[in-house]
């Protein structure tokens, strides 16, 4: 059985001496199976018994899948803006996934479709003017109008959810907590 952390190279060298010295002799159709029964899982899962006959194969498909593997493990999330050689090229993940950006996204390939008719039009205005439902939506996190808090681009601040009180949560609000302080 190959080990978790044994090279699969290693491992097919070994099985090849071992059947080197076995009484009598199997063909070399028993030993391509057992070598490729004993594998690691992951790499039998990859490797069928049928894509290889002869050893030299095998051992060419598992390295080839085992620095694959080795490379994938090793992977990792690159690095920030601010230390990148080039900044202004660098990698910048979304500030924030909102559902208006996903809806927008679902929306948008609809125009590209031929024969798809546009939804119909509500109110008279041109694209300058905002529809008063768009201005009666007013942001708890920036307190503008225009949008709700789960689409702010504005990093998030902590306030009471009961009463608005800044800088708490309702846990900690003196307010809401049943924490104010009373005269006796």
């Amino acid at each position: 059985m190959q080990g978790d952390y044994e090279p699969v190279a290693d491992y097919i060298t070994c099985m090849q001496a071992l059947c080197d010295r076995l009484e009598p002799p199997w063909s070399l159709e028993e030993r391509l199976n057992y070598t490729h029964r004993n594998m690691l899982p992951q790499l039998k899962m990859i490797i069928q018994r049928g894509q290889f006959h002869d050893f030299e194969t095998l051992e060419r498909l598992a390295i080839s899948l085992e620095v694959i593997q080795d490379s994938a493990t090793r992977c990792r999330a690159p690095t920030a803006p601010e230390r990148a050689l080039f900044p202004e090229l660098a990698y910048h993940p979304p500030k924030k996934i909102s559902c208006g950006s996903a809806v927008a996204a679902a929306v948008l390939p609809m125009a590209g479709i031929a024969g798809a008719k546009k939804p119909p039009s509500r109110g008279r205005g041109g694209a300058g003017i905002t529809s008063p439902a768009a201005t009666s939506r007013k942001c708890w996190n920036c307190e503008k109008t225009g949008h709700f808090a789960w689409a702010c681009l504005e990093p998030c601040r902590l306030h009471c959810f009961r009463c608005g009180k800044l800088n708490v949560t309702v846990r900690d609000c003196p307010t809401c907590s049943g924490n104010a302080e009373t005269s006796r």
